[in-house]
């Protein structure tokens, strides 16, 4: 299967990567099912329009900070983070953030925003209470996750498979995770 081959493809620059990335080409590992459940969607379609590729750090490739590929019909987007945090995990994000450790994430933010990727939108309308931090580490205490992504289609299908391209952009990427597993989940 062509999505195997591409993981396996991916799978020794995943595992290069600090931290590293597993990378398992099986379904529900690092190749997300295409078959949705649609019994409470509105979108009825029966299978997703998009394959969606995950390369995780820690112990279940839904619940670690991992690295995102999501190849669309015109165009590839890639992303990096951890999407839902438990609540102690959350905590702990909050804290690191307002502590000197949060420059190191706002560095790399800046960073990965130069390269073409930005922060998710914001999941909260307001920073939560008990945590008065200066402007530029608010948009970061308004969310329930860490997640950036690219922007606006700037990836195409050639480029994943560029390696010059890949390796420009996956140690930025892995970055995010590595901040993530040092002050959160780690």
């Amino acid at each position: 299967m062509p999505a195997e081959d591409l993981v396996a493809l991916l799978s020794e620059e995943m595992a290069a990567l600090t931290p590293p990335h597993q990378a398992l080409p099986k379904i529900n590992k690092s190749i997300r099912r295409i078959n949705r459940d649609v019994r409470f969607s509105k979108n009825k379609m029966p299978y997703d329009s998009k394959l969606h590729l995950v390369f995780w750090t820690g112990d279940h490739p839904t619940r670690s900070p991992a690295i995102h590929i999501v190849i669309h019909p015109d165009h590839v987007g890639l992303g990096a983070g951890h999407w839902a945090m438990s609540a102690d995990e959350l905590d702990r994000y909050r804290t690191a953030v307002c502590t000197p450790s949060g420059d190191d994430l706002t560095s790399i933010v800046s960073t990965c925003a130069e390269a073409g990727f930005d922060l998710a939108e914001e999941s909260l309308k307001r920073v939560p209470n008990g945590f008065g931090i200066a402007a530029e580490r608010e948009t970061l205490l308004k969310r329930k996750g860490l997640v950036i992504l690219t922007r606006n289609a700037t990836w195409g299908h050639a480029d994943l498979l560029d390696a010059d391209r890949r390796a420009n952009a996956l140690p930025q990427l892995a970055a995010v995770n590595e901040w993530l597993i040092r002050h959160v989940t780690g």
